[in-house]
């Protein structure tokens, strides 16, 4: 335990080593800033145009990227919105899958009003099919072959439209990309609707549509080490070996895209992409070439690469050229000043800015993005390092426990929290005969049950502002204190809405994998409650106690006798449904007896 404490912590520095007084930094560095001032001013000057010009390179060339994708999409996505708008068809009754010569017709139809698509078929579950193809009309039915069984047998498993794998058509002297959509209807497995676009086609969009900027050498890759579109392509001219019918990056006629992946020379971009786009720069005969590149999911097994590649011919650095030379116009002293103040105010300024985001992000409570501060030469900031390291460390561990809606209202209290009565409504859940469910579960699978149904209940309580006060055994107790208009009703309704749409979604997912799919109980009631700090000195629970607690428990038991048979199911109490503005769903299931409270109360149920 000692050993994984110590590996949290900043690493030590060198005890002989001398540590620099940031005062005497700060006289130096400023001494200096101020003889060499007026200077400074170019250089802030320049500093800006770099970050300009830098700033607009970024946006062209992601703007470049993005239009590619965006037209590889508008390329491909039509093709399977033809497969879905056929399916329909079938599923609605309108095409007769049995009547060959009119399914043959409806493909022609279909396949018109959708220029991107080479062809299209119907595959039976038999093998044998119906193909169409652009200016041909009806082809001849084949034989299938290995990959057509393949391709079925993946189909019955399946019932949304996936993309396949390219592969070698000899009568359209290509390599196609197809989009299959499986045919069921009920329980029986029809056969599966095929629609494929072409590599040569692919590769002639690229070729004729370079007219934006930055984007004159496209490529569309499959994977990384195949070329699924290419200018040189258009013809289909090409060559390839292997079970994959495209060429590698050494078959296509462009040595610059063939170095690509070449880690030699690779150097780091000198401005900076959104998130989506990727890049380098790589040296090449002496020239600088940059390579950006977007990933394309969802058209086949492996995510398509779609990007460009830039050199000097494309007047890439002629930007930087010309800031350099007015560099050099303002004289070699300005220069080196401007470096110098440049250096000396971000090796100052660097960690007191990650102290500042970090502690920026402990007091959002966003612990994930807080950074783990480095040492520095400055003694003082070493020391603030180590410190804030250590506080880190330390809140990590205490965050686990305590609930973040929680802390966020405490931290925002200016005087120490009072225990005070309160109008709250708690909510109650617990799952359907879980000791029988645990009994077919290992430990460790009833763990991770539990864990995945609290994350739902969790993430669904606290979207709506509630506070998770505790854990019992299978069972969440939540509550919710009044908001700013003195109301709490309807955020607990809306939590309880979406749990149990999220608790049907999970189960049926479940229930299709084979899993234990847990149903859970609910109990909503509103009243007073003294709500605060409850404990002895020294260990205290931000927590509630009252007869409203108990309600809310009693009300969530009373679903095992008048509760329905889903995956969630809700009873309110009247006092609740008397303070909501939406009683959708919400029906009265009269005046029920509660255990340990005298009398009765009125018991709706939420649809």
């Amino acid at each position: 335990m000692t050993d994984i404490v110590k590996s949290d912590q900043a690493p030590e520095p060198a005890r002989g080593r001398a540590r620099t007084s940031l005062t005497m930094v700060l006289v130096l560095g400023f001494g200096g800033l101020i003889f060499v001032g007026m200077l400074i001013v170019q250089g802030v000057s320049m500093w800006s145009a770099q970050k300009n010009t830098s700033s607009l390179l970024a946006r062209n060339a992601s703007f470049a990227a993005l239009s590619l994708v965006r037209e590889a999409r508008r390329r491909l996505e039509p093709v399977q919105d033809l497969n879905e708008y056929v399916s329909q068809l079938i599923d609605t009754g309108q095409i007769d899958l049995d009547d060959r010569q009119a399914l043959a017709e409806t493909l022609l139809t279909a396949l018109a009003g959708t220029e991107q698509a080479f062809g299209m078929g119907f595959v039976y579950a038999d093998g044998t099919s119906v193909r169409v193809r652009r200016g041909r009309g009806l082809l001849p039915s084949v034989l299938p072959d290995a990959g057509t069984l393949n391709s079925l047998d993946m189909a019955r498993r399946m019932y949304q439209s996936h993309w396949g794998r390219p592969f070698w058509l000899p009568e359209a002297r290509s390599a196609v990309l197809s989009v299959r959509t499986p045919i069921h209807e009920g329980d029986t497995f029809r056969g599966m609707l095929v629609s494929g676009v072409t590599v040569r086609e692919l590769s002639r969009f690229i070729a004729r549509s370079g007219n934006v900027a930055l984007a004159d050498n496209r490529f569309i890759l499959y994977g990384k080490d195949h070329v699924l579109a290419h200018p040189s392509m258009k013809d289909g001219d090409y060559v390839y070996d292997g079970d994959i019918p495209l060429p590698t990056l050494d078959q296509v006629d462009d040595p610059i895209l063939e170095e690509i992946w070449r880690k030699n020379g690779r150097e780091k971009l000198f401005f900076d992409l959104d998130e989506n786009t990727k890049g380098h720069a790589l040296g090449i005969d002496g020239e600088t070439y940059v390579y950006l590149y977007r990933e394309l999911t969802g058209f086949g097994p492996k995510p398509l690469l779609v990007g460009i590649s830039i050199g000097p011919e494309d007047g890439l650095g002629l930007e930087f050229r010309r800031l350099i030379i007015a560099g050099i116009a303002g004289g070699v002293v300005i220069l080196l000043s401007v470096l110098a103040a440049v250096f000396l105010g971000r090796r100052i300024s660097a960690p007191i800015r990650e102290l500042a985001a970090g502690s920026s992000a402990i007091a959002d409570l966003d612990m994930e993005n807080v950074p783990r501060l480095k040492p520095s030469r400055i003694r003082e900031l070493n020391e603030a390092s180590n410190a804030f390291n250590r506080m880190t460390t330390g809140l990590r561990s205490f965050e686990t426990y305590v609930p973040r809606q929680l802390v966020r209202r405490l931290m925002d209290r200016d005087a120490p929290v009072e225990s005070e009565q309160k109008t709250v409504t708690v909510m109650f859940t617990d799952i359907v005969g879980f000791s029988t469910l645990s009994e077919l579960m290992s430990a460790a699978e009833t763990a991770t049950m539990l864990n995945e149904h609290f994350s739902i209940l969790v993430a669904c309580i606290e979207a709506e502002g509630g506070t998770v006060d505790k854990y019992i055994g299978d069972s969440v107790m939540a509550f919710w204190e009044p908001d700013e208009t003195g109301n709490n009703v309807d955020r607990a309704l809306r939590a309880a809405r979406s749990i149990c749409e999220r608790v049907a979604r999970d189960n049926a997912a479940r229930r299709g994998d084979g899993r234990v799919a847990p149903s859970v109980r609910i109990g909503i009631h509103t009243g007073d409650a003294l709500v605060g700090n409850i404990g002895a000195p020294g260990r205290v629970n931000y927590t509630l106690v009252g007869d409203t607690v108990n309600v809310a428990a009693r009300l969530e038991q009373l679903s095992k006798e008048i509760g329905t048979d889903s995956d969630a199911s809700v009873l309110i109490s009247g006092d609740t449904v008397a303070l909501t503005a939406d009683r959708n769903g919400l029906r009265n299931l009269g005046r029920y007896d509660v255990r340990g409270r005298d009398g009765d109360i009125d018991v709706w149920h939420l649809e």
